[in-house]
């Protein structure tokens, strides 16, 4: 779902798997709290106002699945911006899990403690050296001697 900017009062609600894109301002939040902002692309000039008293969260607990951005995990949210200074475009992944080493800080009482990255990496499983054919599960290569009617044999 593409979302205009919109200006938020709300209590109790869950925004996730937007892409809240090219406005002067992304997401416009007024005296919302106990709210719960994950997994969107927000690309703006400015891509959240909070106005007044606003405690909310910016993140899910790291669960394995493909995030908004195509990464390996489902977390908080890409933080871009169209000149490429966004905080996911500049904040190192070292560890290549597709999560900013550093939390993004919104305001007081609203921080994105697991920013989405696109630094993620893709880790390819080695294959077998002359197998009679191969059999890829859960990320690891298992050589088969045989192919019996669309079974494998081990």
């Amino acid at each position: 779902m593409e979302i205009n900017s919109a200006l938020l009062t709300v209590f109790n609600s869950t925004i996730y798997n937007n892409y809240i894109l090219y406005n002067n301002i992304g997401l416009q939040i007024s005296h919302s709290s106990s709210n719960l902002v994950y997994n969107n692309y927000f690309n703006n000039f400015k891509n959240v106002l909070i106005q007044g008293k606003c405690t909310n969260r910016w993140n899910i607990t790291k669960t394995p699945g493909k995030n908004i951005v195509g990464g390996p995990y489902i977390a908080g949210n890409y933080w871009a911006t169209s000149s490429g200074t966004g905080f996911s475009q500049v904040t190192p992944d070292k560890n290549g899990d597709g999560l900013c080493d550093s939390p993004y800080k919104i305001t007081t009482n609203n921080t994105d403690y697991l920013p989405l990255s696109l630094n993620y990496s893709v880790i390819t499983p080695p294959v077998p050296e002359n197998p009679t054919s191969a059999l890829v599960v859960l990320g690891f290569v298992v050589a088969a001697t045989a192919m019996e009617r669309g079974r494998f044999r081990f």
